[in-house]
């Protein structure tokens, strides 16, 4: 297996650690190996006409010179990545093995997909392929552009969703930093910094509010010469008002701007950013984070969460489970998804796979359900009804038989 992470300082490497040195010098056949491991905007990895590659890296050069010049190309890269790793179809398609190459843009994009917003972010560590430059191969520069911009719109989005994800469930301290961080990665835009100034007015901090919308006003006026937008301008009236209310500005980011809200289902928590997801998007996000804990000798932990007993509706319905999910959700904290894993049992993946943080989250989960879910299901839940399963990706089974055969934690 092949690791190629190319979102900000580029690196490729073998799965026993080894640097692949000679790719990395080469930045026309580095851009070649990203540009097949990016995945196109259906999603996947792409297979790719060779007269396609040629008008896209080799435009200068007539057809004999083109093509001898891709089959150079090509040849490098099963030498470096292995002959396993370039797959040719039909003689004139090429794509790569996303079994024997990883890429961290591919990896962005399934947590994108996903909504998996903490995997995002952490897989966003500056612009694609920082720093390197394909001369001759215009049609490539115009395409690397457009990728940067949706990857870091998409970085920035991730962290956005992560800041009102938390507000909405009153960590607004957590939502502070994820707001920060959306900012960082945009500072002129200003939905990320609406988010910020309205945040930091809820953690108490009215100057420090005013201060970031004058740091925006500043900006913008250097940059562009133009004044914050209208809505940015009335929340920064909101804020100097000393009669103002923090409903009002809490109603301000509920208001901001979402370009990819999770389609309405049911289970809806009260916060309605959040939902209970089904199974198939549990298999899902597993198996992104099973392909990466495989890659760094890990494993991955999955918290089932069961009605209490009697507490399950005779008809079969699943309202109780429902129920149970908008628990969960409405005290949710270190965590990426809540799914239903049957009919009874609700599955929550971790924002961390560490040993401690999930055993944080086993507790955080027991207290809560304790105090809350008692009142809505008439039995408290006992400290049966939570366990934690490590899979082990190195096992070579579906996600579906390693949820089946997950063990509990030692």
């Amino acid at each position: 297996m092949i690791e190629l992470r190319v979102l900000g300082p580029t690196s490729l490497r073998r799965s026993d650690g080894s640097s692949v040195q000679a790719l990395l010098a080469q930045p026309k056949r580095l851009a070649l190996a990203t540009y097949l491991a990016t995945p196109p905007p259906h999603g996947g990895r792409c297979f790719y006409q060779k007269d396609t590659l040629l008008a896209m890296f080799w435009p200068e050069l007539d057809q004999p010179h083109a093509r001898a010049a891709l089959r150079n190309a090509l040849y490098f890269l099963r030498t470096h990545l292995g002959a396993a790793a370039v797959v040719t179809r039909s003689g004139d398609v090429v794509g790569l093995d996303p079994a024997e190459v990883w890429c961290d843009v591919d990896a962005f994009d399934v947590a994108v997909r996903l909504r998996d917003h903490a995997t995002a972010y952490q897989l966003y560590r500056g612009a694609l392929l920082e720093g390197v430059f394909v001369p001759d191969a215009q049609p490539f520069e115009e395409w690397l552009d457009t990728q940067r911009r949706w990857c870091s719109n998409e970085a920035r989005e991730a962290a956005s969703q992560a800041a009102r994800r938390h507000a909405a469930a009153g960590w607004v301290d957590d939502a502070l930093e994820w707001a920060r961080r959306a900012r960082e990665l945009a500072p002129l835009n200003e939905d990320a910094a609406r988010l910020v100034m309205a945040l930091r007015y809820l953690t108490g901090d009215r100057a420090g509010a005013l201060d970031e919308y004058k740091r925006l006003e500043t900006s913008l006026d250097a940059e562009h010469g133009v004044l914050p937008a209208a809505d940015t301008q009335r929340l920064a009236r909101a804020v100097r008002d000393p009669h103002a209310h923090a409903e009002s500005v809490a109603k301000a980011v509920a208001q901001l701007p979402v370009t990819a809200r999770i389609s309405p289902q049911r289970g809806a928590s009260a916060a309605g950013a959040a939902r209970v997801q089904g199974r198939p998007v549990l298999e899902a996000l597993l198996q992104t984070r099973l392909g990466l804990a495989r890659r760094r000798g890990e494993r991955v932990g999955v918290v089932l969460v069961a009605l209490p007993d009697g507490a399950a509706p005779a008809d079969g319905s699943g309202s109780q489970l429902t129920l149970l999910g908008d628990c969960v959700l409405g005290g949710i904290r270190m965590a990426d998804l809540v799914a239903e894993w049957d009919a009874r049992t609700l599955a929550v993946v971790p924002s961390s796979d560490a040993a401690v943080d999930v055993n944080a989250l086993v507790g955080r989960l027991a207290r809560y359900l304790e105090r809350v879910a008692a009142a809505d299901f008439g039995v408290a839940p006992g400290p049966d009804c939570i366990r934690t399963l490590w899979l082990n990706p190195t096992w070579g089974r579906t996600v579906r038989e390693l949820l089946l055969a997950g063990q509990s934690h030692p």
